[in-house]
């Protein structure tokens, strides 16, 4: 990643720069609930959902090479049978984000 810094000026080596606070501390509880320990992969799943939600509101990301690009992401959770993908997925979606659609699109949608 140091290359990185190299290449684009200004940007920071990305091999330092911590996970967000609440992808950490989701990922965690789902390590927890699901007595499974590979929290990369639920980086990956939380990542997906936190990016789904931005993208439902339309986020942008603003950068001076590209100009406005609508804020996407492609990923691939790839984990053993039993390791507990329905499970937290389910858990997201029941939990974290119960509620989040119906409301976006019933109260914020009609004002964007």
């Amino acid at each position: 990643m140091a290359e990185t810094a190299a290449i684009i000026p200004g940007m920071p080596d990305l091999s330092k720069v911590g996970h967000h606070s609440v992808l950490e501390d989701i990922s965690k509880t789902l390590c927890q609930r699901i007595q499974n320990q590979d929290q990369p992969f639920f980086r990956v799943i939380v990542a997906y959902f936190m990016t789904m939600m931005a993208s439902t509101m339309r986020a942008k990301v603003i950068s001076e090479i590209r100009g406005e690009t609508p804020v996407s992401l492609y990923a691939v959770a790839l984990s053993p049978s039993g390791s507990g993908k329905g499970y937290s997925v389910s858990t997201i979606e029941t939990e974290y984000l119960a509620g989040f659609r119906e409301f976006f699109t019933e109260n914020t949608l009609p004002e964007l």
